[in-house]
């Protein structure tokens, strides 16, 4: 049976304190979460003529969207602007765990885009890309001998 030094008991109480009054946000990090928090949740459907992707962009304006089209590969990047929130004086923030800054996803699809003919439309907070194939960029599948 182990013996507690004197101290050991403080030192329980005080780590169990803090921890159930840390932010959630801190604790959320700190227990390796909170990084699906900044990830663009999208669903990606195909036809035969092109690629249509829908992306969960909550709370981001229109103007801090961004998509670049390279060969195959599609970059959403977006930034969350903390806004200025005027408090009373008396009040203090307990706990805050919205997230602001910048949000990156890159996906790579099976052919290349028509860069010219894409679309992209925002509203609400959902981001729809409609992304055409480009022409003569079918693939072709392999005969394994």
């Amino acid at each position: 049976m182990a013996m507690l030094t004197p101290y050991e008991p403080f030192d329980l109480l005080d780590n169990l304190v803090r921890s159930t009054f840390r932010p959630l946000s801190q604790r959320l990090r700190e227990d390796g979460w909170g990084d699906e928090l900044r990830n663009i949740r999208m669903d990606v459907t195909e036809t035969e003529q092109a690629y249509r992707v829908l992306a969960e962009l909550p709370g981001i304006r229109k103007d801090d969207v961004n998509v670049s089209i390279d060969g195959n590969r599609v970059t959403l990047s977006a930034q969350c602007r903390k806004e200025d929130v005027v408090r009373d004086q008396q009040e203090r923030v307990l706990s805050s765990e919205r997230f602001f800054g910048d949000l990156r996803r890159t996906i790579q699809l099976p052919e290349a885009i028509d860069d010219a003919q894409a679309e992209a439309k925002f509203s609400d907070g959902m981001l729809e890309l409609t992304l055409p194939k480009k022409a003569g960029g079918s693939s072709r599948r392999l005969e394994i001998h």
